[in-house]
């Protein structure tokens, strides 16, 4: 599952509102989508027990400047088709 543009931007924004960012739900548990939520400044990700192995995994597998390089590109995606295939390394 891949959020639109508008969604993704959300953590981004909510930066100056708040210290601690989490992501709740299916993004954060896509560990597709790991690099980007932890390129985004979120710093806490809620998963279902289930999901916790592959998600840690995901998480210890980022590289930070890589991560923020996945957001720059991702907000300069022209919609979800592109979005979907820079997670999946296409």
């Amino acid at each position: 599952m891949v959020a639109r543009r508008p969604v993704l931007r959300l953590p981004l924004r909510s930066r100056r509102r708040a210290r601690r960012r989490r992501q709740p739900g299916q993004l954060a548990a896509d560990e597709r989508a790991v690099s980007l939520l932890l390129g985004m400044g979120v710093d806490a990700l809620s998963v279902t027990p289930p999901a916790i192995p592959t998600v840690k995994e995901a998480v210890r597998a980022v590289d930070t400047v890589d991560a923020q390089q996945i957001v720059k590109a991702v907000l300069a995606s022209d919609g979800a088709a592109s979005v979907r295939a820079r997670l999946n390394g296409d």
